[in-house]
């Protein structure tokens, strides 16, 4: 199994354990790992706009840190600027209110987000291979 695999199945391991047992039993790993895969999922599949409206957006308060934290200061950079279309940059954890929040910011941020969007397509920051990296000097 390559590094891309290991990660995509780590990340789906831990949002399943972050949906199921709560954030606050996943490690600090775990929470990097969830994160970063939801935001690499969604993105990928959809853009921002389907990143917050979707349940991943449930952990987006924590993408910068953890993207930090992961050394993907980038990718860190833009998904900030998403994040700052939110009332003092924070987005519901609550999906349902956070849907509230995207119907009032969906047409200002839309086309910001579409170029976020494709910044992070072109973005080669190689997050997995960071996360490979982590879990190897972690144990």
């Amino acid at each position: 199994m390559d590094y891309d695999d290991w990660a995509l199945e780590a990340g789906i391991d831990a949002t399943s354990k972050a949906h199921t047992t709560g954030w606050e039993s996943l490690t600090e790993i775990e929470r990097i790992f969830c994160v970063v895969n939801d935001i690499e999922r969604e993105v990928y599949n959809g853009g921002f706009d389907q990143f917050f409206y979707n349940s991943s957006g449930d952990f987006s308060m924590h993408a910068v840190e953890y993207l930090i934290k992961l050394g993907a200061i980038d990718t860190a950079k833009i998904v900030q600027k998403a994040i700052s279309f939110f009332p003092n940059s924070k987005p519901e954890i609550d999906q349902e209110k956070r849907w509230e929040q995207l119907r009032k910011i969906e047409f200002q941020a839309a086309s910001t987000w579409e170029e976020l969007d494709n910044k992070f397509y072109e973005l080669e920051e190689n997050r997995h291979l960071k996360m490979w990296q982590i879990h190897i000097t972690s144990r």
